[in-house]
């Protein structure tokens, strides 16, 4: 079954597009609509206006050549070639959900009107893809583009009952597929048999992959294979996935993932994974991690006589450098690809960008001539990294994910905000990254969420990074706001002020915190949040007054409602709410049900193991086993979800000098008052008995 994988979530984008086939294939729907926009019409217009006027020109990008060719449609053309778009792209996971988002809504607003960013289709937890399209996919957009429409038009000849028995059966679509012009040759023939079939085709998408699948495992080699129709690739696919679960019982089985990926890929044909440290132009002292590879990388194609395979290159770094075999196995989080590959494939891209590196084939690795007598010490390598990243900005990542420099938008580069994956986040907050995009899609979903728990579980810490994120590769704006019980609706909406007026008083009507957040927020297009601190300290139904309403209907009633100070007030579609609430100042089961409804609630328990591997990335020495154990134990004493120890206090890189003081100036304090009436019980988790427990 392949609707499973260990490190994406599938079943959203497989339903977002089962959604397209019934809306829009088999019927003549639309995806973003209530119009009627995928009928035979239409796709004849879109196919006249794109397949008919190719513009073969090289020196503009794909979008704006697209624009060029859409320019005399009408808007309902306009629309439909915005929503093939989102065929077109919602499949590939290298391309970054809100490059995608961003070049949906672009097409659509040719036709003048602006497409909600918030409508369910263009929601992360379906935009994040279903597999890797290659780069292949990525700079030939034209082309996959154009079979869909062809293929659309075939399909709209045919009666709405023979489509839906195209849909119905595998056997009649392979064979449809295969007889329409370039079936067997482009990539979204197997993107589309996944989504309309995923308990039998595989989320393989590059035919190159699915033949070295079978040649590695044995069933037969490429130049037999690459003779075989694709309807004879999945049934062998199938027969290997069988006898594969019965190997591996219970287990999630993906070609794209351990324990199989290993058996068919090397590392080095696989693409690099988010840089390991976005462009961060605020520190300009940054140390691009990466950029240490650079030297290596030139000297290691220099032996090499200039031009090398990348599985050569790489073997050819690890002798030089004499790597030890625990160093190359650390992978980068959430991932299979180790962190030595990847950020010498970034290397390696930087250097490309420099003009010193070419790729004249695939697979090949060389230098320029550029390159010859250049040496590329630490200082070089690190002035590299900064001149790209400066230059490059956010299009560092896009012309990767998208395979051409256009602008999804056109916004001032200084509003830009530097990109941050989750990949990123799950590697500096020890979070896997599964939970990550949960919460993401959460986030999106309800516009708004609330992470809880009790003390020092990094609530505040992880709601400043996933809107780090979520703010990341726009012009959006983050702010932190922490109530408290004397914070009122006057503070956060809007109220009464005395201002000074020609020796008198006056008393405007001036916005909160909220209000006038959400009017600068207007004049954006980027996602923009908004972090309140210790939500549940201020009393919540009177600071938040009519903004309880539209935290509920913020997408059905886009007018707004009316103010008590007057005005009408709405949130606005790219607004974000974010609160951290301490479960030891107010249980959850305490929230007001009408404001519990409103939020989306994501719990937080300590981790011991983050604090675990937090000492082992740092090489602090401390002896952290230990002092797990002991806050185990204290825990289990608490007996409270509510009140239990977090991490935090202890994630100190000098914990063994610092402890002491810790222990004796925040901890003990809190469980003294949480131990009021046992006193024996705090006795037992003082400093002098602890300190003899850590044998510190």
């Amino acid at each position: 079954m392949a609707r499973k994988a260990k490190n994406m979530i599938l079943p959203p984008v497989i339903a977002a597009y089962q959604q397209w086939i019934t809306n829009c294939l088999i019927a003549d729907g639309s995806l973003f609509s209530s119009a009627n926009l995928w009928t035979p019409e239409l796709v004849e217009e879109v196919r006249a206006a794109f397949v008919d006027h190719p513009d073969m020109g090289k020196k503009v990008s794909f979008w704006e050549k697209l624009k060029k060719q859409m320019e005399n449609a009408s808007p309902g053309a306009k629309h439909l070639m915005a929503e093939m778009i989102w065929a077109l792209l919602a499949f590939p996971s290298n391309i970054k959900a809100h490059t995608k988002r961003n070049g949906i809504r672009d097409v659509w607003a040719y036709s003048g009107q602006v497409l909600s960013e918030t409508l369910p289709l263009l929601n992360e937890n379906v935009l994040v893809g279903i597999g890797s399209g290659g780069q292949g996919y990525l700079t030939g957009y034209w082309r996959e583009l154009t079979f869909i429409i062809k293929l659309t038009v075939d399909l709209k000849k045919k009666s709405q009952s023979e489509r839906q028995q195209l849909f119905s059966s595998y056997d009649d679509l392979v064979a449809w597929i295969a007889e329409l012009p370039e079936g067997k040759v482009r990539q979204f023939r197997h993107m589309l048999r996944y989504v309309a079939f995923p308990d039998r085709v595989e989320r393989i998408a590059s035919n190159r992959d699915r033949l070295a699948i079978l040649e590695e495992f044995g069933i037969g080699p490429k130049k037999e294979t690459v003779k075989w129709s694709d309807r004879q690739v999945d049934d062998e696919l199938a027969k290997l996935r069988a006898k594969l679960e019965t190997e591996y019982p219970g287990e999630i089985l993906d070609f794209y993932e351990s324990p199989l990926k290993p058996k068919w890929k090397s590392e080095e044909d696989s693409e690099p994974l988010d840089p390991v440290e976005p462009p961060d132009e605020k520190n300009p002292n940054k140390i691009w991690k990466f950029a240490k590879w650079m030297g290596p990388l030139v000297a290691a194609l220099r032996e090499l006589g200039g031009t090398a395979s990348i599985k050569v290159v790489y073997k050819r770094i690890q002798d030089d450098l004499k790597l030890t075999k625990d160093f190359l196995a650390e992978k980068m989080p959430g991932s299979d690809q180790t962190r030595f590959y990847n950020e010498v494939a970034w290397a390696r891209q930087y250097l490309f960008w420099e003009g010193l590196m070419e790729s004249p084939k695939r697979g090949i690795w060389a230098l320029t001539a550029k390159a010859e007598g250049i040496v590329i010490d630490e200082q070089k390598a690190q002035n590299i990294a900064e001149k790209w990243a400066k230059k490059q900005k956010n299009e560092i990542q896009k012309k990767l994910a998208s395979g051409d420099a256009s602008k999804p938008l056109e916004l001032n580069d200084k509003q830009i905000a530097s990109e941050y994956p989750l990949s990123k986040i799950a590697e500096d907050a020890g979070v896997n990254i599964l939970i990550l995009q949960r919460w993401v899609a959460a986030i999106h979903r309800k516009g708004q969420a609330i992470f809880y728990g009790p003390p020092g579980t990094g609530k505040t810490f992880l709601a400043q990074k996933l809107a780090q994120h979520l703010v990341g590769g726009g012009n959006g704006i983050c702010e932190l706001v922490q109530f408290h019980p004397a914070y009122s609706y006057e503070d956060f909406m809007q109220g009464l002020r005395p201002q000074r007026v020609n020796g008198g008083l006056d008393y405007p009507l001036v916005p909160g915190r909220f209000m006038d957040f959400c009017d600068r927020a207007q004049k954006r297009t980027g996602i923009c949040v908004l972090i309140i601190d210790e939500i549940n300290r201020a009393n919540l139904a009177r600071v938040f007054g009519e903004l309880m309403y539209l935290l509920e209907y913020r997408k059905s009633d886009t007018d707004g409602i009316p103010l008590a100070g007057g005005g009408r007030f709405h949130i606005p579609a790219n607004v974000r709410l974010i609160g951290t609430m301490n479960t030891a100042d107010r249980s959850i089961a305490l929230v007001d049900y009408a404001l519990r409804r409103r939020f989306a609630f994501l719990g937080l328990a300590p981790d011991f193991e983050v604090l675990r591997r937090f000492h082992e990335r740092e090489q602090t020495g401390f002896p952290v086993d230990g002092l797990i154990k002991l806050l185990e134990q204290l825990n289990n004493a608490i007996n409270d979800p509510h009140y239990s120890l977090g991490i935090s206090f202890f994630m100190q890189k000098n914990l063994a000098k610092d402890l002491p003081d810790i222990w004796s100036t925040e901890v003990e304090p809190f469980l003294e008052e949480h131990f009021f009436d046992q006193r024996e019980k705090f006795d037992l988790f003082r400093w002098e008995k602890i300190a003899a427990h850590l044998a510190l």
